[in-house]
């Protein structure tokens, strides 16, 4: 889904962290001397416990060159600290300057902070650290890795990378505590998008599962061009980040996040979300309709080609589940002033009333298909248009009076329908329903309409 749809609908979209023994406060990452997330230096891993970071910073040098960092740590003990384990992958992109131009000859030191509970002494450790260096960074660009004052030797482009460092370590209160301090080296002239990818295990290629239009605006099978979807899968990205202002290039949306990036039969999409599980992203416009390949690229590698149907249109209003109440599933309406159209009190936390009717209330949608003017897919809305197809909405059976329908001003790939509501009888559970070129939705929606 879209960014600033997420700010519209925070209260009843926001994602939410599943369950896990995870503890994130065990672990620390630190980024030129300052601790960035977690605990610098890490507080002790417990016994049979498991802990989980996720990483996502970016930084700015004093030479106005910006880079991001994403990735996760992952620690583990066993029951008496005999058997310890610390994997992560940490990817460094440079973003660009202020000129736009390529990078200076920058250097960022990555410190991932680690300690376990332990009941034994001095313990004789390994790390092996695997890397890939992205194919258009400059040649005098270099990584190296150092734990417990032992260091690799330091390794430069081309291609990817493989070093290992053996060491012996002693107990300090009871716990090992490591530093693993990571040299991460961008040679100048390296373009933007160049990268280092740093990981324990061997980073792993993505692999696609499954793909739908965005589940909050119907969930669909199929999609259509300019339409937003969710992926599925597993190593998508090596972090977790929505796309910011510093991502577009003037009012261009960007065709890559974190190293993530999508194309759906051979052309770029636009990527709004990324984490390793799911990546939503913005159909690219000019895709043909039929089976067409999706495929999905990260530093690790390109995930086989996976099979997606486009339409023309799907379209789909938004109508998230969280607005399902009482069994009856409400389209998400707003008036003017942002309250949501919804029986008052009916979601804790959300301003609410039912619509009158004469009232002008605000839909959004996906997969509506071609406006005109023309607004390509990836670019943010800059003036009022209308939808090329015929489009009508029906509340309580009758037919109302559509005052807008176009793609919402400021968004990319977003619809908005200002709709007055008809004169129908009062009832929490009035039903709408819409048709697109004559075509009949599919959706089971609601309203709540009072006196």
């Amino acid at each position: 889904m879209i960014r600033n749809l997420r700010n519209i609908t925070s209260v009843f979209l926001g994602l939410a962290l599943c369950g896990s023994s995870a503890i994130a406060a065990t672990l620390g990452f630190g980024l030129n001397g300052s601790c960035e997330v977690g605990s610098c230096p890490a507080t002790s891993l417990g016994f049979n416990a498991i802990a989980d970071l996720p990483i996502a910073s970016t930084i700015t040098l004093a030479n106005g060159d910006t880079y991001s960092l994403t990735g996760t740590l992952t620690s583990s003990n066993d029951a008496t600290g005999s058997s310890i384990s610390l994997n992560y992958i940490v990817q460094v992109i440079y973003l660009g300057n202020g000129s736009g131009g390529a990078s200076h000859a920058d250097t960022l030191t990555l410190d991932l902070f680690s300690a376990f509970q332990s009941n034994f002494g001095t313990g004789n450790f390994s790390e092996g650290l695997t890397g890939i260096f992205s194919p258009t960074i400059a040649s005098t660009s270099a990584a190296q890795m150092c734990v417990a004052t032992i260091c690799t030797a330091t390794v430069i482009p081309p291609g990817p990378f493989d070093v290992s460092a053996s060491y012996s370590l002693a107990p300090s209160g009871g716990a090992f505590n490591f530093d693993n301090t990571i040299t991460a080296a961008f040679g100048a002239g390296s373009p933007i998008g160049s990268y280092i990818l740093f990981s324990v295990p061997p980073p792993v290629a993505p692999n696609v599962v499954g793909a739908i239009s965005a589940s909050a605006f119907g969930g669909f099978s199929s999609f259509a061009p300019g339409s937003w979807i969710e992926i599925y899968g597993t190593n998508l990205s090596t972090g977790t980040r929505y796309w910011g202002g510093e991502d577009f290039n003037g009012v261009n949306a960007p065709t890559a996040l974190g190293g993530t990036s999508v194309t759906i039969g051979g052309a770029a999409a636009f990527v709004e979300y990324i984490s390793p599980l799911q990546i939503d992203v913005q159909v690219p416009s000019g895709v043909g309709t039929g089976g067409q390949t999706l495929i999905v690229t990260t530093a690790a590698g390109s995930s086989a080609p996976f099979p997606v149907t486009l339409d023309a249109i799907e379209p789909g209003l938004l109508a998230a589940p969280s607005f399902k109440i009482g069994g009856v599933q409400y389209v998400v309406a707003q008036f003017a002033d942002g309250t949501y159209v919804l029986p008052p009190g009916a979601l804790a936390g959300v301003t609410s009333s039912r619509a009158r009717p004469g009232d002008t209330i605000v839909i959004y949608g996906i997969g509506f298909g071609s406006v005109s003017p023309d607004m390509p897919a990836g670019e943010l809305v800059s003036a009022a248009n209308t939808l090329a197809l015929p489009f009508t909405i029906s509340i309580g059976g009758a037919d109302a009076t559509v005052t807008y329908d176009g793609l919402a001003p400021n968004y990319t790939g977003l619809y908005q329908f200002d709709v007055v509501v008809p004169n129908v009888a009062a009832s929490d559970d009035v039903p709408v329903s819409f048709t697109l070129n004559g075509l009949t939705t599919t959706q089971i929606l609601s309203l709540a309409v009072g006196n």
